[in-house]
């Protein structure tokens, strides 16, 4: 989730550019550039946020690598927010030391996050950034992400998991079930 701020900035610029065009025509398909997401919360929090196509929000997929000393953190993630009710949303994967790559179809663990498996990340801010709920997936709760499909433009899926709040744990536990349509990050970088 640590390019977070990249995608907020890259929404905003991508929403200013298209709003400011005067070209009617649209030959690069922008109308399905931000991919999608559809997802039920229920629990804690009881939501349902629906994401399609719009420069407010992006679902998109790639590779963050950090350098940490003699250590290299190699991440996978998926991320989607919509920047007015959920921020953001994501399943990453992690290691140390050697790449992970983008993952083949297939059924993958949500849990503990490092690779094989994936951690996955909820934050709900319907009542502003000072009422933020954030929940994440750990080594005891969790779930199943399925990908459908994967190739270096588009990855799609389903998933459904448990999640316990950052700060309350056990106390506070939600179940968020959906599908998603992630595009490569790249992809966005020219526009």
């Amino acid at each position: 989730m640590k390019s977070f701020l990249n995608i907020i900035t890259l929404a905003i610029l991508m929403a200013v550019t298209i709003s400011c065009s005067d070209n009617g025509s649209n030959s690069t398909g922008l109308d399905e550039i931000f991919g999608s997401i559809s997802m039920t919360v229920t629990g804690a929090i009881d939501a349902v946020h629906e994401c399609d196509n719009r420069a407010s929000c992006v679902v998109s997929f790639g590779e963050v690598i950090t350098e940490i000393g003699s250590t290299t953190i190699y991440t996978w993630q998926i991320e989607a927010g919509d920047f007015t009710t959920f921020l953001p949303f994501g399943f990453s994967s992690t290691s140390f030391n050697s790449p992970v790559n983008r993952p083949a179809p297939g059924s993958y663990t949500l849990g503990s996050g490092m690779a094989p498996s994936f951690e996955a990340g909820y934050s709900n801010i319907e009542g502003g950034l000072n009422d933020d709920f954030s929940f994440e997936t750990t080594d005891s709760v969790g779930g199943t992400l399925v990908i459908e499909t994967s190739t270096n433009e588009r990855v799609t899926g389903s998933f459904e998991f448990d999640a316990i709040h950052i700060d309350e744990g056990d106390n506070r536990t939600i179940t968020v079930t959906g599908t998603f349509e992630a595009i490569n990050e790249e992809l966005l970088e020219g526009l």
